[in-house]
């Protein structure tokens, strides 16, 4: 019988234990950081910050290549488009 209170002591005084989660440590002021909303969310880059990063990897005449065969790809797929018969009766 002593047995069981004793068990039935150490499963309580454990339990409690157990189901407080760990908290972040308390910044300077004492008060928890929060990330910043803008650290949250996820921005797609600008257009210029990924011609920025593709100059500072594939150096300018790299980048200048791709412009012109990007222009190239957008002149067939128009050129596609306007040859492509009407859809209709």
């Amino acid at each position: 019988m002593i047995r069981i209170a004793l068990l039935a002591l150490a499963v309580l005084l454990v339990s409690p234990a157990r189901a407080q989660s760990p908290s972040p440590l308390p910044d300077e002021a004492g008060v928890r950081a929060r990330p910043s909303l803008d650290a949250l969310r996820h921005h797609q880059p600008r257009q210029a910050a990924v011609e920025q990063r593709e100059r500072e990897r594939f150096g300018r005449d790299e980048t200048q290549k791709r412009g012109r065969q990007s222009e190239v790809d957008r002149l067939y797929d128009e050129v596609l488009k306007r040859s492509a018969p009407a859809k209709g009766p």
